[in-house]
């Protein structure tokens, strides 16, 4: 059902993860990651932006699986072995879909997918998450696993791990089909709209299209557009007057304090003044109040 392709981190599996879609691209696609969105995954793969997989974070998250499928192994008595390589689908309908393994369960059609969570271990309270839930169920679909058993380290220091079965109706009616219409997109060099994670998505957009086409305009046919433009500026309009009236109160409730520390409502709650010194590295160095809620 897939063919191995390369280990992980070589420069052969650096040049390779362009020529399809992994499994940390799915929930992005998909618009269910907090790490980027569809827009951003484009980018990566035309070389625009460096996806987050070559960072410092996902270089430490590989360290840490092996470590994680010992404890794993130790708690449950399911032994698992890591993996590190890249399959590729040999369904000629779906010859993009590829996903690189962090591990495998031994006698037993299942996975092990292993996650660090460093930032966002909030979203592990109920479970595994919705993004990882699709790029494992992604992986199932690239190698026809029953499961995929998910070890995570929370925190730093939490061991926590689940067992996600195989979705056939997710991976037939959602995953492979929006999978598959942006991949055609991406070849097609079609727009291909921004999805979730809004920050992500705009450092990819500015990446991608930071150079114009001299003279290039383009038709935005439709009511659609000209609501999208009217909810921007709206917002816009809107965060610019919030923004200026957050000023002006801070104006006033600095200015009634003035070389006071500490200022007290009539309600109890106090504010506090002090003076934080910003240090000369570019700028020269100045002195300036900063105002915050004081616990009483």
């Amino acid at each position: 059902m897939a063919t191995a392709i390369c280990h992980e981190l070589s420069d052969e599996w650096k040049v390779e993860r362009a020529n399809g879609l992994g499994g940390s691209d799915a929930p992005q696609i998909l618009g269910l990651s907090p790490f980027g969105g569809p827009a951003a995954v484009a980018a990566s793969k035309l070389g625009y932006y460096a996806a987050d997989i070559e960072s410092e974070l996902a270089e430490w998250g590989h360290y840490v699986e092996e470590p994680l499928i010992r404890r794993f192994g130790a708690e449950t008595g399911i032994q698992g072995k890591l993996s590190g390589i890249l399959y590729r689908s040999d369904d000629d309908a779906t010859p993009w879909l590829q996903a690189t393994l962090d591990g495998f369960i031994e006698g037993e059609n299942a996975g092990i997918q292993c996650k660090l969570a460093v930032f966002s271990w909030d979203s592990w309270d109920e479970g595994v998450p919705d993004y990882v839930e699709a790029q494992v169920q992604h992986e199932m679909a690239v190698t026809g696993w029953d499961a995929v058993y998910v070890l995570a380290l929370l925190r730093g220091y939490q061991f926590r791990w689940a067992r996600v079965d195989r979705d056939e109706r997710f991976i037939a009616e959602t995953l492979v089909p929006t999978l598959g219409e942006f991949w055609r997109k991406l070849k097609a060099d079609e727009p291909i709209a921004p999805l979730g994670a809004p920050d992500r998505e705009w450092e990819a957009l500015k990446a991608r299209y930071a150079r114009p086409v001299s003279g290039k305009v383009v038709e935005l046919r439709g009511a659609e557009w000209v609501a999208e433009f009217d909810r921007w500026r709206s917002l816009s309009d809107a965060k610019s007057a919030a923004e200026k009236a957050a000023k002006e109160s801070r104006n006033r409730i600095v200015a009634a304090i003035g070389d006071g520390e500490v200022g007290v409502f009539d309600d109890g709650r106090r504010v506090s003044l002090k003076r934080q010194t910003r240090k000369s590295y570019v700028v020269e160095e100045s002195t300036f109040p900063v105002l915050r809620e004081a616990k009483r």
